[in-house]
């Protein structure tokens, strides 16, 4: 891959590149920006903002993503869906207190661990009426819903994650949406 070419690294993570007026083309490593200063054989030179200067190997460089998706709600809509630009999205979203994203027909949740004021009756609505259109619980279990009654079809949902995670707070959610809209399902 030559200078001129966005591009990201699989570890570090190295994401969003766009050339500057210097001629640089800027990316993040590790969550940081910094630029792709040259590219010659097998190297490349990274320069970060603290003035530190990496050597990475080319092979290892991927393409990048456009700033402009940078947050982006479903993972899908990226022009180049790898890793380092899926951690990127997610930790971008994340450091916004947005902890929900999709991937396709997938929720991503990523814990908090702080309370954020994502809940209540009122949104629950927002999203029943779809006033909403961003991802959250209350999306795929009114989307549930609506589909088990339309289509006289059984839905699962189904929570997965490691301890601490945040499974039994996303299950006692999805119950008290069910139990909120019981008057529709009964």
């Amino acid at each position: 891959m030559g200078e001129s070419g966005d591009v990201t690294s699989r570890l570090p993570v190295i994401s969003p590149s766009r050339i500057t007026p210097d001629g640089a083309i800027p990316v993040l490593m590790a969550r940081k920006k910094g630029k792709i200063l040259s590219t010659s054989g097998a190297e490349s030179l990274i320069s970060l903002p603290e003035g530190e200067v990496l050597k990475l190997n080319t092979e290892s460089l991927l393409p990048a993503n456009p700033e402009i998706l940078d947050g982006v709600d479903d993972l899908m809509q990226l022009s180049y869906l790898n890793e380092p630009s899926v951690l990127y999205n997610l930790q971008y979203r994340y450091s916004r207190d947005i902890i929900y994203t999709k991937a396709g027909p997938v929720l991503v949740a990523i814990n908090p661990f702080k309370e954020i004021n994502l809940y209540g009756k009122h949104l629950i609505e927002a999203y029943k009426r779809k006033a909403i259109d961003s991802p959250h619980v209350y999306a795929i279990a009114d989307t549930a819903i609506s589909e088990m009654i339309r289509d006289e079809v059984n839905q699962s949902i189904i929570i997965s994650g490691e301890s601490g995670a945040g499974k039994l707070k996303q299950q006692k959610l999805l119950c008290n949406i069910w139990l909120l809209l019981e008057g529709v399902v009964a």
